[in-house]
């Protein structure tokens, strides 16, 4: 079965309410993705990602509430997700060194501004894993 990137966006931006932020970043993943039969690579991504939002979620809730101990773990984990996620987004981006080179520049350097933008790229990484998750669903159902 072929899936066309850009109406697998469509259908993840539709999710979030047109709320993506790096939608063609994310569409260059897609392709690339489907052009290479990499789809696991991107569950594993996509799954990293929202694991992060969960973490960095669970850090906001920490600042504001003195009874979530163990921040400093949380952290840890954080550090250790994000240069997880780095890899896998590596392992996709490969296959086409302009793309490889902006992602470097955009989102791996070591500065505030990729952070950022590795940030929302993250946000719309998750929402495809909550599309990925409801169409794994309605096949079972």
């Amino acid at each position: 079965m072929t899936i066309n990137p850009r109406q697998f966006l469509n259908e993840v931006d539709n999710l979030s309410n047109s709320s993506l932020k790096r939608r063609d970043d994310l569409l260059s993943i897609f392709q690339i993705t489907f052009e290479n039969s990499l789809e696991d690579q991107l569950e594993q991504i996509t799954f990293t990602a929202k694991f992060i939002w969960g973490l960095l979620s669970v850090l906001k809730s920490g600042k504001e509430n003195p009874e979530i101990e163990n921040l400093v773990n949380i952290k840890k984990d954080l550090a250790v997700n994000i240069g997880k996620v780095k890899e896998e987004l590596n392992h996709i981006i490969e296959k086409d060194a302009l793309l490889k080179f902006r992602f470097e520049a955009e989102y791996f350097a070591m500065n505030q501004a990729s952070f950022q933008s590795l940030n929302e790229l993250l946000h719309d990484l998750e929402w495809t894993k909550k599309y990925l998750n409801i169409q794994k669903r309605s096949k079972k159902n």
